[in-house]
This record gives structure tokens, sequence and C-alpha cells, in this order.
């Protein structure tokens, strides 16, 4: 017969192991693409959607990858009939969104690619959250969407 003490100790660790594995499941992320630009093009954008499915707000703060010398998170706007991009140090997600990096409007800004990106390339691209959560996503290169009506230049 087992004692209470036993019993409760398995019961916490059930606790412990189906909390921590479900944890991660909160964040899903879909969608990711980098919009193909020609060799000498240094600078490209890159998409995705981050849905945050949890009770609070997450913080994005950093991209990176081993293709590009450095991601950083951009918004497209316009400003007197001027289009600007201006970068965001962070990224908040709020409770139960989806959160879209997306033409015209947030993106990542990769800078100085390390090898050509061709349509159908695979990148991977590791976002690391506030909290010190990380997510691994592999983004496909690709040409603009045939919906995508916002081509925009990446000059600053």
């Amino acid at each position: 017969m087992k004692s209470p003490n036993s019993t409760i100790t398995c019961f916490f660790l059930i606790f412990l192991l189906t909390n921590s594995a479900f944890a991660g499941e909160s964040v899903h992320i879909q969608n990711a693409w980098i919009r193909e630009a020609p060799p000498t093009i240094k600078v490209m954008a890159g998409y995705l959607d981050i849905e945050n499915s949890s009770d609070r707000a997450l913080t994005l703060v950093s991209a990176e990858s081993p293709e590009f010398e450095r991601i950083e998170f951009h918004i497209s706007q316009v400003e007197n009939g001027v289009a600007r991009m201006q970068q965001q140090k962070r990224i908040i997600i709020d409770p139960n969104t989806t959160f879209s990096f997306e033409p015209g409007g947030y993106h990542l800004m990769l800078f100085n690619n390390s090898t050509p990106m061709r349509e159908g390339k695979n990148v991977s691209i590791k976002l690391t959250f506030k909290d010190g959560e990380t997510y691994v996503l592999d983004a496909k290169v690709k040409k603009s969407n045939s919906n995508d009506s916002h081509h925009h230049d990446h000059n600053h």
C-alpha cells in the first residue's frame, strides 16, 4: 500500500511534467517566409504569424539566424504620403491574439545574408522572448505572394 506522501508526490510530479510539456504550446508560429531578392540585395524582409493562446502578453525581444548577420523588427508606415520604416526594439503580443509580420506592416529585416536566398530555400530563425523562451522555425524563401499589393523597398 502506498503512503499518502508518495501519492501526493506522484501527483505533484505529474502536474509539473504536464504543465511544462504544455507551456510551449501557447505559442504557435506559422506562415513564415522570406521575400526572394536579387543576389546583390543584402537587406531582405521576412514575414510570419505568431499566435499567443495564453492568458498573458508575450514580448518578443530578438530574432537571429546563422544565415544572416542580424535581424531586426521593423514597421512600415506612411507619413505625409511618404513610406518610412521604423525599427522596433520589441514586439508585444497580447493574450489570445495572433500577431502578423506582413508586407506593408510589421516585418523582419534580415541583414547581410551569408548564402544566396533563392526561392525554395529554407532558413532557420530563432525567436527569443523576454521570459527566455526560444522558438526555432523554418522560413521558406519565395517570391512575393500574388496577393501582396504592398511592395516596398527597404531604404532608410
